[in-house]
């Protein structure tokens, strides 16, 4: 986990978020702290078996909306 970039090891998907977060900027800081909740929940439901509620999946599917916009946006900033 050096050098910024994401590989396939371990923390690579923790990794990933934060470069993404930096890239997009300080105002969806909220909304990637979602994103990486939603990790962390996906990795305890999939690995110990603990529940996801509906409030948690419908705060991630505004959150990742949030940050496709962004996506977006940036996008078509950078590449005209």
């Amino acid at each position: 986990m050096g050098g910024g970039w994401a590989g396939d090891g371990r923390g690579a998907h923790w990794l990933t978020i934060r470069e993404a977060g930096r890239a997009l900027g300080p105002e969806l800081r909220a909304v990637i702290a979602i994103v990486d909740s939603a990790r962390v929940s996906r990795n305890r439901t999939e690995y110990d078996a603990q529940p996801v509620s509906q409030a948690q999946l419908e705060a991630l599917q505004q959150a990742t909306s949030a940050v496709l916009v962004a996506v977006r946006e940036f996008i078509e900033g950078k590449c005209p």
